[in-house]
């Protein structure tokens, strides 16, 4: 594909791919690493993405299989040291906004990684259910069921905390 329009793709997709392959993830350089290699992918890539039907989707398949993919590859390689600590965040924010994304992040932690990937898809993602459903080889129903019942459970955990205090 030409320069410009990967950079296009990157411009409109690439902070809704890092969250989701951070949230796959959970490590921000894994996570990077999984965007970099699709990206470069797609400068390698003689057509464009005409064949592959939905972009947005694509990109998003393209994004979960690398992480998984590196996941897999670190858990073949134990033996590493790990890398110990999180490095810093790629997004600074306001103070007063980075306790509630500590609590967000807290919480979609606690979903089970079915319902979790589908919610990160379809908000930060942006994609309907039947690009979720494309994305994850799921149907469209399957992924709104896994989306209801994940938000669900982070509005009960929400509600605890404004309720509470803290989870």
């Amino acid at each position: 594909m030409e320069t410009s329009a990967v950079a296009a793709l990157y411009a409109e997709h690439g902070r809704g791919l890092l969250l989701y392959a951070r949230s796959t993830a959970r490590d921000d350089g894994l996570a990077e690493d999984a965007l970099q290699e699709v990206f470069g992918r797609l400068l390698a890539r003689k057509g464009g993405l005409a064949a592959a039907g939905n972009a947005r989707a694509y990109l998003y398949e393209s994004v979960r299989n690398a992480t998984l993919n590196l996941l897999r590859t670190r858990r073949r390689a134990r033996g590493r040291e790990e890398k110990a600590g999180r490095s810093r965040p790629l997004f600074t924010e306001p103070e007063d906004l980075l306790a509630e994304r500590e609590a967000l992040e807290a919480a979609l932690d606690q979903l089970p990684e079915e319902q979790r990937e589908v919610v990160v898809l379809k908000v930060w993602g942006d994609l309907t259910f039947e690009g979720i459903g494309a994305a994850l080889a799921i149907s469209p129903n399957t992924a709104a069921s896994r989306y209801r019942y994940g938000m669900e459970k982070l509005r009960q955990a929400f509600s605890e905390v404004s309720e509470h205090g803290k989870p």
